[in-house]
């Protein structure tokens, strides 16, 4: 198994703490928003959202004990798929972390990776202004 692929398994158990019911506050709104919601949110692609069919998300998350009050770290957000319902299911009451690659990579697409990657971010900071992003440069 590559390297890359563990760190998101290991990012992956770090949200894991207990079961709880999946909500979290909707943004400057007295509804509730759930995981289902963020799914197909008008904010993800229809690509993106062609592919919850195929990854069963919330069956996973809700596994691991997902809970809006958290503090998630996502290993290699790459595109952002996950980012695009966790940032904003953490918003308010948690603390998303996306760890992506360095701007000072030598490897040219993981520089166009992160800067895609924030591009996006920088699009709905409504959605994405409280995610913290940090980087590594592996060897």
């Amino acid at each position: 198994m590559k390297a890359i692929e563990m760190l998101k398994i290991i990012a992956v158990f770090t949200i894991c703490s207990s079961a709880a019911t999946i909500h979290a506050d909707l943004h400057d709104k007295d509804e509730l928003i759930t995981l289902e919601k963020l799914m197909v949110g008008k904010h993800r692609s229809t690509a993106n959202i062609a592919r919850n069919e195929f990854r069963h998300s919330i069956e996973s998350l809700e596994f691991f004990g997902l809970k809006p009050d958290m503090t998630l770290i996502e290993i290699g957000p790459s595109s952002g798929w996950y980012t695009e319902i966790l940032a904003p299911y953490m918003r308010d009451h948690g603390h998303y972390y996306g760890v992506h690659f360095s701007p000072n990579s030598r490897n040219i697409q993981q520089r166009r990776s992160l800067e895609n990657f924030e591009a996006k971010l920088a699009t709905s900071p409504e959605l994405y202004g409280k995610a913290i992003i940090r980087n590594l440069h592996p060897p």
